[in-house]
């Protein structure tokens, strides 16, 4: 360990790390504070394979799709409510109270998704 004084009188305690390490390793400090999960829920029961598919980002709930599968939509659960992705882009439905009502409102919206509604009708696949 060194102090170094600076032009300004301010002093500066300089150390390597190894030295900083035997330090934390004399206070009992530990490397990582993060606590890991062990693959259990609160109630002690294991995971869901959905519940791991919900943490780890989006659920898919929904696909549909043309004949031809040129023209498809996807309903996604998420942390903040549901969103959808379709071949052209995609959007957020909001919070919802359940899948179901989800699903019936995207349903709504296929016919402003599928540029020609009246020729690919888009049918659910999932």
């Amino acid at each position: 360990m060194k102090i170094i004084t600076a032009s300004n009188g301010k002093k500066t305690l300089k150390m390597s790390r190894q030295e900083w390490e035997n330090i934390g390793k004399k206070a009992g400090w530990k490397v990582s504070q993060i606590i890991p999960d062990d693959g259990y829920a609160d109630g002690g029961e294991p995971y869901t394979d959905d519940e791991m598919k919900l943490m780890n980002g989006e659920l898919l709930i929904a696909r549909w799709e043309t004949r031809g599968k040129r023209y498809w939509a996807e309903l996604y659960k998420d942390k903040l409510g549901y969103s959808y992705k379709t071949d052209s882009g995609g959007g957020n439905i909001g919070s919802l109270p359940s899948d179901e009502i989800a699903i019936k409102t995207m349903e709504n919206k296929l016919s402003y998704l599928t540029p020609d509604a009246a020729k690919n009708l888009m049918k659910r696949v999932k």
